[in-house]
């Protein structure tokens, strides 16, 4: 290699879109991933339990629930220097608080709790009404 050849940066290009598009599929996947384990665990804490009462709506039909335990946000950049281990604060979570949405609306809030081994919610407030 010529000195000419190695003082020359390569050349990189960077489709900032594609990569977007690649994390919000990455961050999509891993809300899946986490809403079935939730959703699995309510139905082991329900069976085991007994207390927990699926929600239906009027046609009987079973309602998605989501709980949100926070959010940031961050540059490609700050993202990209992220390394195992590294810790990312929710700018809108405080002591184990979380939010329950369903059908893109918030319904309530409550706090983050393990019974019996799982993860679970206690609701503590009903945001609005709750039918609509």
């Amino acid at each position: 290699m010529s000195p000419k050849e190695r003082r020359q940066a390569p050349s990189l290009a960077v489709d900032f879109q594609a990569v977007e598009s690649q994390i919000d599929e990455i961050c999509r996947q891993a809300d899946e991933r986490l809403r079935r384990l939730l959703e699995d665990d309510a139905s082991s804490i329900g069976a085991s339990r007994g207390s927990v009462q699926k929600q239906t709506n009027a046609s009987g039909s079973l309602v998605p629930f989501e709980i949100r335990l926070g959010s940031t946000r961050l540059t490609l950049d700050e993202f990209r220097r992220k390394e195992i281990g590294d810790i990312m604060p929710l700018i809108d979570s405080e002591k184990g608080r979380v939010q329950i949405w369903s059908g893109n609306k918030m319904r309530a809030s409550g706090v983050l709790l393990v019974v019996d081994g799982k993860l679970a919610v206690r609701v503590e407030e009903l945001v609005g009404d709750i039918n609509a």
